[in-house]
């Protein structure tokens, strides 16, 4: 059992939202909606003043993550099994991308919006077609541990062999590789922020 508190920065105060949520273990906020993912994979949504609102439950394992599509006011939370694509408005289910062999390692929205990119346990990368499922992309050569689009047509990704490499316009190939500095750690995630590429 676990409890879901504000804290007011700068004023040095906060407020119990919700008491009691089954063992959780991820929060997302979006405009007046906080969304807790339980360990088992239960989805939990409520408004800023804590009540509980229906919703609809498609990860039958462990949510691993969020990501947010600005552009069309979507959310995606993903699982092993099941990436969710989410209304922000009310939070209801606009469609979910079933995994049919490998497991999701990563999902993310494309930098304008139109897409989903999906990593699996594989190393497999695809983009997906928000508006209809279709697939858009077979990452060629691909063997990932994680990904970040970094521009409207490249897409950066970190190999299972420790190599960075990028993918541009050109669908048949991998645009280019880059060997990982002698002497630096294994690096497993990559995000995307404000223009910069960090590692971890």
């Amino acid at each position: 059992k676990g409890s879901l508190t504000q804290f007011l920065l700068g004023h040095n105060r906060f407020t119990s939202l919700v008491k009691a949520i089954e063992e959780p273990e991820l929060v997302f906020s979006s405009g007046n909606l906080l969304v807790v993912a339980s360990k088992s994979g239960k989805l939990s949504v409520f408004s800023k003043s804590g009540k509980q609102l229906p919703t609809f439950n498609p990860h039958k394992h462990r949510v691993k993550g969020f990501d947010l599509n600005y552009l069309k006011k979507y959310a995606l939370s993903f699982s092993e099994d099941c990436v969710a694509i989410w209304d922000l408005q009310n939070w209801k289910k606009v469609r979910n991308m079933l995994a049919k062999g490998p497991k999701y390692t990563m999902a993310r929205f494309s930098v304008d919006g139109s897409s989903v990119l999906t990593c699996f346990d594989d190393g497999k990368l695809y983009r997906w077609n928000l508006s209809n499922n279709e697939l858009e992309r077979n990452f060629v050569g691909s063997n990932l541990y994680d990904f970040v689009e970094i521009e409207g047509s490249k897409v950066l990704g970190i190999g299972k062999d420790q190599k960075f490499y990028v993918w541009g316009s050109d669908k048949t190939r991998i645009e280019y590789s880059l060997d990982q500095v002698p002497g630096t750690r294994t690096f497993t995630r990559v995000q995307h922020y404000q223009g910069n590429v960090l590692f971890s």
